[in-house]
């Protein structure tokens, strides 16, 4: 068919049951990266204190909007990731490594705050980058981990998360797919 693998995922996470938080749509064909089942938000299924959320009446495209112009509207902790994962994605080695450790709509953010409130309990906050992609035009957040020379130390290093983030089934994925992510068309 004329539908590429990213479409193709993309269709099937539209069309799959909703979920607080999803995996990315995994890598290409012929790429060396593990895939793993869809994702769950650590620590349960309730996405957090959205209630009290103060950006939740604001649209997820108008938040996205917001944070690439460099405006207030997404939670501080969140805008910050977003910038360091955009400075180090543009100096990152498309052979590295990274481990993608969630995925959110974009109007779903309470969750992705939540992840960060908690990581600094077992992971380096600093090395904690999210990127935004579009998914059937959809705006989301992909949150990934660290930066690995090769496949073999992100495994490894997969396997030293703590079991909370494990059972979230991350994986790890090569930086050249997650600038792909870059260029979905909007």
């Amino acid at each position: 068919g004329g539908e590429g693998p990213a479409q193709g995922e993309a269709h099937r996470q539209a069309t799959a049951p909703a979920k607080a938080l999803r995996k990315d749509h995994g890598p290409a064909p012929g790429q060396e990266e593990a895939q793993g089942a869809r994702m769950r938000k650590p620590g349960g299924a309730a996405a957090g204190p959205a209630a009290s959320n103060p950006h939740a009446d604001v649209s997820g495209d108008a938040r996205m909007s917001a944070a690439r112009a460099g405006q207030p509207g997404l939670p501080a902790r969140i805008s910050e990731r977003i910038r360091a994962g955009r400075q180090w994605l543009a100096r990152a080695d498309d052979s590295h490594y990274t481990i993608q450790l969630m995925m959110a709509p974009a109007g779903e953010v309470a969750g992705i705050e939540s992840f960060l409130e908690k990581a600094p309990l077992t992971l380096d906050l600093s090395k904690i980058y999210i990127y935004e992609t579009r998914i059937k035009g959809r705006p989301w957040y992909s949150v990934v981990y660290n930066d690995y020379p090769r496949q073999s130390e992100a495994a490894a290093a997969l396997r030293q998360l703590p079991p909370a983030l494990q059972a979230s089934s991350p994986y790890p994925r090569r930086i050249s797919g997650v600038k792909k992510d870059l260029r979905q068309p909007a």
